[in-house]
C-alpha cells in the first residue's frame, strides 16, 4: 500500500503525459496477468454443478417401410398370358397358382423331342439288322481315297526335303561373304594408327564418354566368337550332306543351319549397335566420326537384309516338313480307322456300336425329360406365403421372358433410410434406431441397422447410401410406403463427467472451462470427449461436484447471461477504473 500511496505522488507531481504513460503500462499488466494467471473476482455469472451423466451421438434420417423379403415374379419364356388369378392386395398361400401363358408352343417341343426318340430308336434297330453290301462298297471307296491321300503327301515331303537341301546350299552362297565382311569390320585396322582392332577401336575411342562402350564392345566380340564357331561345324557338316543323304540328316542341317544364320544375325544387330552408339557419342561431343563407319554400317544394313532372307526361307522349309510329316501321320491314322470300319462293318455290328445306339437313345429320351420339365415355365407360383402388389399383367397381353409381372411380399417390414456420404461413415451393423412415423405421431419404435449399401447412388451431384432398419412390431397402422424418421445411435456414454456446451472455451487452441471457488474463477485446462448439441464429455481436468460458470454478466445495473468463448471474463470488464481503485486505496 505505502508503494502504491508514492507512486500516486509521484504521478500528480509530473505532467499529465508522463501520468497517462504509468497509467497504460498499469493497465497493460493487469490486463496481462489477469488474463493469463487462471484467476479473477467475478460478479453476476450463472453456474452449473458438474455431474456425471450419459451422452448420446445419434444421425437422423428419412426414408421409407418396405417389405423384408420381395420378389419380383417373372416368367422364364415368352408368351401370351391365358390365366391370371391374382389382383393387387390378395393374400396367397404358398404354392399357389399365379398365372400361366399360352403353353402351345412347349406342347410342340414335346412332341417333336417324341419324334427324335422315335428316330434314335429306329437307328438302333437299323444297327441290329445285317449290313448292307452297299454301305460296304461305300466305305472300301472311302478307305482307297485316303490311301491316295498319303501316298500324296509322302511324294510332296520327298520334294520338300530336295528343297531343304537347296535352301541349305543357297545359304552357303551367301553366308561366307558375310562371315568374311563382319571379319574385316571387327578385326582390320583401318580406323587407328596404332595397330588396332576396329571393334578395339570404337570402344577406346568413348570410353570416356559412355559407361556402356566396353562391355559393347566386348559383347560383340563374343558373340562373333560364338557365331563362328556355329559357322565353322555347320559349314563342315554341310560339305558331308549330300542330296540323297538321310530324311534325318537334311532335318538336322537345316536346323543347324538356321541356328547358324540367327547367331550371325546377333553379330550384325550388335555391332551395329556399337557403330552407332561411337558416332552418337562423337557427335554430340563435336568431334570427327571415321567416314568408314557409315560404309561399315551400310555394309552391315546389306547383311542383315541378306541373312533375313535366309532365315526366312529355312523356317518356312522346316515348317513345311513338320506339316507334311503332320498330314501323312494323319492319313495313317485315318487308314487304320477305315479299316478297322470296314473290317467292322462287314462282320456286322458289335457291341460298342449296339452301345452308341443306345446312347443316343438314351439322349433323346433326356432331351424329351427337358422340354417337359419346361413346360413349367408358363406357370408361376407363390414361393411363401404373401401379399400380391403390382400387377402389371392382362389375361391376353404378351409378356417377355424376364418381364416382372407382379410382386409377392411377406408381413415382415423393415425401414429404409438413406443417408449421406459423411453420414453413412459413421453407421455400423446392429446400432440401435429409433423410429418415428408421420402417420402416427404417437408411436416410437426400436429397431437396430441390419443392412447398409455398399455403393452409393448419385443425385444431382450428392452421394446417398441406404440402410435397412429392422423392427418388430404388429401395430396396423405401420404400411409398406410409409415414410419414416429414424434415429440412428452412433455413440453412447454412460456414466461419465458432462457439462453444458457453454461452459467451454477456447484460447490458443487449448480447451478451458472456468471454475468457481471462494468467489473466484479460474481457468482449467480440460480433454473432451463426446460432443453433442448441447452436452459435451470431460475426459480429463474436471471432478464431479466440481462448480463451473456457464455464463455471467459483469454489469450490475443490467445483469445478463453470457457464454464464455475465447473472450475471457477479464476481456468485459475496466481495467481504468479498476486501477483507479487500486490508486484510491
Amino acid at each position: 500500500m505505502k508503494l502504491i500511496k508514492k507512486i500516486v505522488g509521484w504521478l500528480f507531481s509530473h505532467k499529465l503525459i508522463d501520468f497517462l504513460v504509468i497509467i497504460t503500462l498499469l493497465t497493460g499488466f493487469w490486463f496481462f496477468t489477469s488474463y493469463y494467471s487462471g484467476a479473477e473476482e467475478i460478479t453476476g455469472f450463472s453456474t452449473e454443478v458438474v455431474k456425471k451423466g450419459e451422452l448420446t451421438l445419434s444421425i437422423s434420417g428419412n426414408g421409407q417401410i418396405s417389405a423384408s423379403n420381395q420378389i419380383d415374379l417373372k416368367f422364364k419364356t415368352s408368351g401370351d398370358v391365358s390365366y391370371l388369378g391374382v389382383v393387387d392386395g390378395q393374400n396367397i398361400k404358398k404354392g399357389a397358382l399365379i398365372t400361366k401363358l399360352d403353353a402351345n408352343e412347349a406342347e410342340k417341343n414335346i412332341r417333336d423331342a417324341e419324334v427324335n426318340l422315335e428316330s434314335a430308336q429306329l437307328s438302333l434297330e437299323k444297327i441290329l439288322k445285317p449290313v448292307d453290301e452297299l454301305d460296304i462298297l461305300q466305305s472300301e471307296n472311302s478307305l482307297i481315297q485316303i490311301k491316295e491321300t498319303k501316298s500324296n503327301a509322302e511324294d510332296d515331303l520327298e520334294a520338300t526335303y530336295e528343297e531343304a537341301f537347296n535352301d541349305v546350299s543357297n545359304s552357303f552362297l551367301d553366308l561366307p561373304d558375310v562371315m568374311i565382311g563382319l571379319q574385316d569390320i571387327l578385326f582390320s585396322d583401318d580406323l587407328s594408327d596404332g595397330g588396332r582392332w576396329n571393334i578395339s577401336y570404337y570402344g577406346d575411342a568413348i570410353s570416356e564418354y559412355s559407361s556402356v562402350s566396353k562391355g559393347v564392345s566386348d559383347l560383340v566380340y563374343n558373340t562373333y566368337v560364338i557365331a563362328e564357331d556355329l559357322y565353322d561345324d555347320n559349314f563342315s557338316n554341310y560339305k558331308d550332306t549330300k542330296r540323297y543323304s538321310e530324311k534325318e540328316q537334311i532335318e538336322n542341317l537345316v536346323s543347324q543351319t538356321y541356328e547358324t544364320a540367327r547367331n550371325i544375325s546377333d553379330v550384325i544387330k550388335d555391332l551395329s549397335n556399337l557403330i552407332q552408339l561411337y558416332k552418337d557419342n562423337l557427335s554430340d561431343k563435336g568431334l570427327t566420326i571415321e567416314p568408314l563407319s557409315n560404309i561399315y554400317l551400310n555394309s552391315l544394313n546389306n547383311y542383315t537384309g541378306t541373312v533375313n532372307g535366309i532365315l526366312s526361307n529355312l523356317l518356312n522349309i522346316k515348317n513345311t516338313i513338320k506339316d507334311k510329316q503332320a498330314e501323312i501321320i494323319s492319313t495313317e491314322r485315318s487308314i487304320v480307322e477305315k479299316e478297322g470300319s470296314l473290317a467292322e462293318l462287314k462282320a456286322g455290328a458289335d457291341e460298342y456300336d449296339i452301345r452308341l445306339a443306345q446312347i443316343n437313345v438314351s439322349q433323346k429320351e433326356n432331351v424329351l425329360l427337358d422340354v417337359r420339365a419346361s413346360f413349367s415355365d408358363y406357370y408361376v407360383y407363390a414361393s411363401f406365403d404373401g401379399i400380391i402388389a403390382n400387377v402389371n399383367i392382362n389375361k391376353g397381353e404378351t409378356v417377355s421372358s424376364g418381364a416382372v409381372i407382379a410382386t409377392l411380399v411377406t408381413n415382415q417390414l423393415v425401414a429404409e433410410v438413406f443417408l449421406n456420404e459423411i453420414e453413412i461413415a459413421e453407421v455400423e451393423f446392429g446400432q440401435k434406431v429409433n423410429l418415428e412415423f408421420d402417420a402416427a405421431e404417437d408411436l416410437i419404435i426400436e429397431g437396430i441397422v441390419s443392412g447398409i449399401d455398399t455403393i452409393g447412388t448419385v443425385s444431382s451431384g450428392v452421394v446417398n447410401y441406404g440402410i435397412e432398419i429392422s423392427f418388430e412390431t404388429d401395430d396396423p397402422r405401420i404400411k409398406i410406403g410409409m415414410s419414416v424418421n429414424a434415429e440412428i445411435i452412433v455413440e453412447e456414454k454412460l456414466d461419465t463427467i458432462v457439462v453444458s456446451n457453454s461452459a467451454i472455451s477456447e484460447v490458443k487452441d487449448r480447451t478451458f472451462v472456468q471454475i468457481l471457488k471462494e468467489g473466484l474463477s479460474k481457468r482449467v485446462p480440460v480433454v473432451l470427449g463426446l460432443v453433442t448439441d448441447l452436452k459435451t464429455e470431460v475426459l480429463e481436468g474436471l471432478l464431479e461436484g466440481d462448480e463451473v460458470i456457464i455464463g455471467q454478466s459483469i454489469n450490475s445495473n443490467n445483469v445478463t447471461e453470457k457464454n464464455i468463448s475465447k473472450e475471457s471474463v477479464s476481456k468485459d470488464r475496466n481495467p481504468n477504473m479498476d486501477m483507479m481503485r487500486m490508486m484510491k486505496n
